[in-house]
């Protein structure tokens, strides 16, 4: 798993309090966020069919609670951006 960042850090912690039974997965939670706040970023800039956001995203990068994060020319994203 990537290093979080203290700001995902206490992201997680916020998290987990609120959702206690939140399930196996939940340590995902950090990334999730980050993910969905990169989608719906593209979706507010005017993006709303599927290979415009798909293009938004390939050309953004994007500086979340966990990391940095962007993609390589195969939609892949970049470790350790």
């Amino acid at each position: 798993m990537d290093q979080i960042s203290a700001e995902g850090d206490a992201f997680g912690t916020r998290f987990r309090a609120r959702f206690p039974e939140g399930g196996p997965k939940d340590e995902y939670a950090e990334e999730a966020f980050d993910a969905s706040n990169l989608i719906l970023s593209a979706i507010a800039a005017g993006n709303h069919d599927r290979s415009s956001i798909a293009s938004a995203l390939s050309s953004t990068t994007w500086v979340g609670i966990t990391r940095t994060i962007s993609f390589d020319a195969n939609g892949e994203v970049v470790p350790n951006s």
